[in-house]
């Protein structure tokens, strides 16, 4: 998930330096710029979760079009939520800016939120992927929240949604982290070479019932959104599916959701999870049941 907020923020970076005086060993982020849905879905988590605050004020909106090859309408139905003094909406030629008051921010904040250019280019990508899965739950602080990288830093954790709530803990951030490997499968768990209770297909279909489409609200298994389906000897699942559309806005995070809630199984082993769009998926795919619901 933080890899396609980064994305966004690749565009602008020139480069890169670690952190000053920070002992947390920064986690390395791999950004392929080659991916446009990729990019796109950046820009819409950034817009949609991080603008309110931050700015990009050395960035033009102009020039989404040739990096996330979008055309002008689309950014400016999507992309562009702020008016100028006048009221008028933002031009797609402006520079990247936000409507925060700078006396309302530092009262809620303690200081102005930074521009996130200046951000990527002083840190670097790495350091801003870090710091956005380090945070952890912290009641002691104003937001409920703290940062491994930047302790005490005054910014809530604004992605908790689709990243979940982190206890404190000693461990590296690595440790927090499912693990991908380079087959793009998500890894949730402990691998595990035998089991005395075998787990059945059916049992995995059951589980995956349960798990609902968040913008149809039909059960993933129905959706037709589940290719196939394989449990070793050790209850090790690996799960192949696809979503919809590749321009689903939790791409990144779904197949994660998906691994967590068949790791919830008893006697389960590790999880592997792989997304893909080959063959696309279609409404054919879906069960009677589905179809039915959906007006089919």
């Amino acid at each position: 998930m933080s890899r396609i907020i980064l994305s966004i923020f690749v565009l602008c970076i020139v480069t890169n330096i670690h952190a000053a005086g920070s002992n947390v060993p920064l986690e390395k982020v791999l950004i392929d710029l080659s991916n446009k849905h990729s990019l796109q879905r950046g820009a819409q988590i950034y817009m949609n979760n991080c603008s309110g605050c931050h700015t990009l004020k050395y960035q033009r909106y102009v020039k989404f079009i040739d990096h996330l090859d979008l055309d002008p309408k689309t950014i400016e139905n999507n992309l562009i939520f702020t008016t100028d003094l006048n009221g008028e909406r933002t031009k797609i030629g402006s520079l990247i800016l936000n409507a925060v008051n700078k006396t309302h921010s530092k009262e809620a904040f303690g200081v102005m939120p930074p521009d996130l250019t200046l951000t990527a280019r002083s840190r670097g990508s790495d350091w801003i992927y870090t710091f956005l899965l380090s945070f952890y739950k912290d009641e002691s602080r104003p937001f409920g929240a703290n940062n491994k990288l930047y302790p005490n830093v005054n910014m809530p954790h604004v992605l908790w949604h689709m990243e979940g709530i982190k206890e404190p803990t000693d461990k590296n951030l690595s440790d927090f982290m499912p693990k991908t490997n380079s087959e793009g499968e998500i890894i949730y768990g402990e691998f595990s070479k035998q089991s005395l209770v075998r787990l059945t297909i059916d049992e995995i279909k059951k589980k995956l019932s349960t798990i609902k489409d968040p913008e149809l609200g039909i059960n993933i298994y129905d959706l037709g959104l589940i290719y196939d389906i394989n449990i070793d000897k050790g209850n090790n699942v690996k799960i192949i599916m696809t979503l919809t559309t590749v321009n689903c806005p939790v791409a990144d995070s779904f197949p994660l959701d998906v691994a967590k809630n068949i790791s919830s199984l008893e006697n389960i082993g590790q999880v592997k999870v792989k997304l893909t769009f080959d063959p696309p998926w279609n409404k054919d795919l879906m069960s009677d049941d589905a179809k039915l619901a959906l007006g089919y």
